[in-house]
């Protein structure tokens, strides 16, 4: 359906980055509410919040910001040093904001919804 939108130019690019990043974060917070297991990366991140007690939202943006370290550091090493292969602006922003973008959809879910254990998981 997007496709079909003809929009030239890099509002358009920004306007549709914004709402992925938003309708991302809106699963994301889904899946930390749940008994569904996410991404194995999104399931570290809830694990070590619980184990270690921690903010999930700030677990999220130290994993996302290393994730991306780890990410640029890869590329100096496969594609040279100074080259950004596959790191660009929209990755770093991403990392940088996507825990505090969770944590506030989190709020608003919470806000009117209640999210309650509908399994008993032990039996």
């Amino acid at each position: 359906l997007v496709a079909q939108i003809e929009w030239e130019g890099f509002a358009p690019r920004i306007v549709f980055y914004v709402a992925g990043m938003i309708v991302c974060a809106l699963g994301v917070a889904l899946f930390f509410r749940s008994y569904i297991p996410p991404g194995a990366y999104e399931l570290f991140v809830k694990e070590v919040s619980a184990r270690f007690n921690r903010n999930i939202n700030r677990v999220k943006t130290v994993y996302d910001c290393s994730s991306c370290v780890l990410a640029v550091v890869l590329s100096f090493v496969f594609f040279g040093f100074g080259t950004f292969e596959g790191v660009k602006l929209g990755t770093v922003f991403c990392a940088l904001v996507n825990g505090s973008l969770i944590g506030l959809v989190s709020k608003i879910l919470d806000r009117f919804f209640e999210f309650k254990k509908g399994i008993d998981k032990a039996k």
